[in-house]
């Protein structure tokens, strides 16, 4: 899971630079306050490496350097190297290990067909349970209307309707 969403960082965060390693890759970048420190920390199924940049006196590296900015093309060009000959493989996902379907509007499961679900992993049974209805389906619920019951309570029409 944690793998999943470190490959997110790449695939369409602060770290999509790694994408320039052309294999699968994973990983965060982080800046201290003021620009003191910047850093790129990524994996691959086969290597793993940290970068950091920074002076030892706690001085500033400059107000627009960055972990993606400054650490990260360090951090490329050295797995690029250390990946020369090695084949490309994908990470493997352990078991109890599930992917879905995900509605990024309301965190529900997508319904069949939708267009911009995304695949999110899920430790197997704490995925959701629900899924979102698609926009041109109305909820049931939606048009039904609780009404006052003659015996002070509420009745709606799920309940069996409005009772004498």
């Amino acid at each position: 899971v944690m793998t999943s969403m470190l490959e997110s960082v790449v695939r369409e965060g602060t770290g999509v630079r790694a994408r320039k390693l052309g294999r699968p890759a994973a990983g965060k970048t982080g800046t201290s306050d003021d620009q003191i420190d910047a850093w790129f920390v990524g994996f691959t199924p086969d290597v793993s490496c940290t970068v950091w940049v920074g002076y030892d006196d706690r001085r500033s590296i400059g107000a627009k350097e960055y972990g993606s900015r400054a650490a990260l093309p360090i951090w490329v060009e050295f797995m690029k190297a250390a990946h020369k000959g090695l084949p490309v493989r994908e990470f493997e996902r352990p078991p109890g290990v599930v992917s879905v379907l995900i509605d990024p509007a309301s965190g529900l499961l997508a319904y069949e067909g939708m267009e911009d679900a995304l695949e999110e992993v899920f430790i197997e049974g704490t995925e959701p349970g629900e899924t979102v209805s698609p926009p041109d389906v109305l909820a049931l619920d939606a048009f039904l209307m609780d009404q006052a019951g003659t015996d002070g309570g509420i009745v709606g029409v799920a309940d069996g309707g409005v009772q004498p």
